[in-house]
């Protein structure tokens, strides 16, 4: 199943352009379609988006995950992913730290 995938990494500190720069590059660089942005009212918080397949909700919620975890490595920022929210055209399902995944 095909899957649209928004993700939000909270890093503690704001992201200055360079560091956003970096983090653009670092994410998914064959894949156009991906976007790499700075929460406007939280300039701490990264927001990523992009696709995936997957077999299911939590698959999808885990592939999110783990981009988020490869992303932050690549561009050697310290951060924690605060929110998953997965679509497909017919449902959503979002998972964040406290509520764990919301099916």
């Amino acid at each position: 199943m095909h899957y649209a995938i928004y993700g939000r990494c909270d890093h503690g500190l704001s992201i200055d352009d360079l560091t956003l720069e970096r983090l653009d590059v670092a994410f998914r660089p064959d894949n156009p379609e991906a976007c790499v942005w700075i929460e406007s009212d939280a300039p701490s918080v990264l927001r990523v988006s992009f696709d995936v397949d997957a077999v299911s909700d939590e698959d999808a919620i885990s592939q999110g995950l783990q981009e988020l975890e490869s992303l932050t490595k690549a561009a050697e920022v310290r951060g924690h992913s605060i929110e998953i929210t997965v679509m497909t055209d017919d449902h959503w399902a979002a998972w964040s730290p406290d509520r764990g995944p919301s099916l």
